[in-house]
């Protein structure tokens, strides 16, 4: 009933529609604000790049919805901006949800996605920030968009499976 979200993402994904359409992957962060969740409970992690549109900052500023960018991963730490998030998130929330776009991740890393970032977490950023906000107790967890058509030898893949398991031994350990 009163749920907290952590995306870690490139890209803030609040755009109010693309081209129309309101379910778009451009848009997860905005319909989960429509469907109840408080955006005071909202963290959205790793963003940065010229691909995040003022609208949608405009947005996230105007919702109370906390941000942290691939600026702030690099000054701080992945697991100190983690603990940042998950705080967030679990401020009165009776269970997190976790959701993980590979493309935070810099393309050196994980490049078979939609959206290749340069610039983006490495490895050890992105396997410390899944296992930290697993730590935190998630009621739910999923990684997106990686395309194994894009994945030459299968890097992304790799790193996408070792994230899904950092994350589950991060909540089991929280479960003890």
């Amino acid at each position: 009933k009163k749920p907290g979200l952590v995306l870690v993402d490139t890209h803030f994904d609040t755009a109010l529609e693309v081209g129309g359409e309101p379910l778009s992957h451009c848009c997860p962060i905005t319909r989960a604000v429509d469907a109840g969740f408080d955006p005071r409970r909202i963290a959205i992690v790793g963003t940065g790049g010229w691909m995040n549109p003022k609208s949608e900052l405009d947005y996230i500023r105007k919702q109370g919805i906390t941000l942290f960018t691939i600026e702030e991963i690099w000054a701080e730490g992945a697991k100190t901006i983690a603990a940042k998030a998950a705080a967030v998130a679990k401020n009165g929330s009776d269970g997190v949800y976790v959701t993980y776009d590979i493309d935070a991740i810099d393309a050196a890393y994980a490049p078979g996605t939609g959206v290749p970032t340069p610039g983006g977490m490495n490895a050890r950023e992105a396997l410390t920030m899944a296992h930290e906000l697993g730590r935190m107790g998630i009621n739910g967890f999923d990684l997106v968009e990686v395309s194994p058509s894009w994945d030459h030898d299968g890097i992304t893949s790799r790193l996408a499976v070792r994230l899904i398991l950092e994350a589950l031994a991060g909540n089991a350990s929280a479960k003890r």
